[in-house]
């Protein structure tokens, strides 16, 4: 289950923007940023073992393949099907 920046805030006792000013100054990203790219590298290990796109897509947590390939391809600069081939070779 998701959870919100709002909430690991108050879980550790600070304010939104104070917690998020922290975690970019600790991690250099964004917590979005940073989630997003955790996502990613999840879903690229699935596609290197054999997953098909859409059920990397589904298990990261994309509701459509078209969202979860947008952001494969802005996060590696390559969409899923060519990272696949790329790392098939």
């Amino acid at each position: 289950e998701p959870i919100s920046v709002e909430k690991v805030a108050e879980l550790t006792y600070y304010s939104k923007s104070h917690f998020m000013k922290f975690f970019k100054t600790y991690t250099g990203k964004s917590p979005a940023r940073y989630r997003t790219e955790q996502k990613v590298g999840q879903a690229m290990m699935m596609l290197e073992s054999g997953l098909p796109i859409k059920e990397a897509a589904r298990l990261t947590g994309y509701s459509d393949v078209y969202a979860f390939t947008k952001q494969f391809t802005k996060t590696c600069g390559m969409p899923p099907g060519k990272y696949i081939q790329t790392r098939l070779k």
